[in-house]
């Protein structure tokens, strides 16, 4: 995927660092969290796209994610629902003029989770009890 991304006629994803936190060169859980940090940075001057294949699916925040592929055919309902969740981590800071501590600035007001097993909605929905996403106060939509 990093390589369809790279090549010379994509030049549309030719400004995102593609961050490959897959097979046994990333690292297992954890270790493979750094490097993806470390190109993340503060979230404000990058643009990343991560390739995960698996990793980093739970037990792990990055504000920064907005949003998350699913490409592969998850069958369980707990595992689409907690890699769905990781982009549904706030983004926000507080405090973000140093005069008042109660002000907190929502940086990503929405996250999007596309997939692409059209089907999988139907067999999932029933497990979710309903489960919609908010950010802001606003009803943002089902999952």
């Amino acid at each position: 995927m990093a390589n369809l991304l790279a090549e010379k006629h994509n030049t549309f994803w030719h400004a995102y660092e593609v961050v490959v936190s897959a097979g046994a060169s990333a690292g297992i859980g954890l270790d493979a969290l750094p490097p993806l940090r470390k190109a993340i940075g503060s979230g404000f001057d990058t643009n990343t796209i991560t390739l995960s294949c698996g990793k980093l699916t739970t037990g792990v925040t990055v504000p920064q994610w907005s949003s998350i592929m699913m490409l592969r055919n998850l069958k369980s309902p707990e595992t689409y629902f907690q890699a769905a969740f990781r982009v549904q981590s706030p983004w926000a800071i507080k405090n973000p003029n140093g005069d008042n501590p109660n002000e907190e600035e929502i940086l990503k007001p929405i996250c999007f989770v596309f997939d692409f097993a059209c089907t999988r909605r139907w067999k999932s929905r029933p497990c979710s009890g309903g489960i919609m996403l908010l950010r802001g106060g606003a009803k943002a939509g089902h999952l």
